[in-house]
């Protein structure tokens, strides 16, 4: 018996979205956002209606140093922002690929089961 294709398609549709996401497929999600205001402590980042007039979603804040953090996907979200008095600066949120994944040896779980003191160079290790 031939399996129902709805439970085919799961894994396929999780498949093809882990890989958009990790080519960086940020136009059909959207962009995420660091918003920096004039003001810093209680209050500074009440932007709740502004990013939303500017077809954005705020999805953090930092009050105390009146950061904070929203996604979107309105290409002119940033320079419609930028025209709220509170708001002196907002710059898209860019991951920096600060390890070349090609010089990475091995894998996460690989790395994380050596004990630290059987690593090489390690206090008692080879």
């Amino acid at each position: 018996m031939e399996a129902h294709p709805m439970k085919r398609l799961t894994p396929v549709a999780a498949a093809v979205l882990a890989l958009a996401t990790s080519l960086g497929a940020t136009v059909a999600f959207g962009k995420d956002y660091v918003i920096v205001t004039k003001g810093q402590g209680v209050g500074s980042t009440n932007l709740d209606q502004a990013v939303a007039a500017a077809g954005g979603t705020l999805t953090g804040r930092q009050q105390d140093i009146g950061v904070a953090f929203a996604s979107s996907d309105n290409a002119g979200f940033a320079a419609t922002l930028i025209s709220d008095s509170r708001v002196q600066d907002v710059v898209e949120d860019v991951i920096v690929p600060w390890i070349d994944p090609a010089a990475v040896v091995g894998d996460a779980e690989s790395v994380a089961a050596v004990p630290a003191e059987a690593a090489p160079g390690a206090a008692g290790g080879t």
